[in-house]
């Protein structure tokens, strides 16, 4: 949720992610400096007990208006692929559902 202008019901969640999103792009350096890399896999909804509970919870009008939950074995897998790529660093990978993983331009200026 840190990512976007939707409203959400929890601003101080999606506010710490966002931040963490430009703390991990103020960090890019430290690879050069003290040989040190930090990237950020930003999800959508990871299909984790409390997310079923909460789509249970839901009205049907409600569930098919959300996003399908990413299995954690994919968010997982994004992690591993930073991991495996050591040339990678202060970069940000988006997954949305239905939507291949992607790495934000690290150009980009909003």
């Amino acid at each position: 949720m840190g990512l976007g202008f939707a409203p959400y019901v929890s601003p101080e969640y999606g506010a710490a992610k966002a931040s963490l999103i430009r703390f991990t792009s103020a960090l890019a350096d430290l690879r050069e400096r003290m040989n040190v890399w930090v990237n950020c896999v930003v999800p959508n909804w990871i299909a984790t007990d409390r997310a079923r509970a909460e789509l249970a919870q839901m009205t049907p009008a409600e569930r098919a208006a959300a996003p399908a939950p990413l299995p954690p074995e994919e968010v997982a897998g994004a992690v591993v692929e930073f991991v495996r790529d050591e040339g990678l660093t202060g970069r940000v990978m988006v997954m949305w559902p239905g939507e291949p993983a992607r790495l934000l331009d690290p150009e980009l200026r909003l």
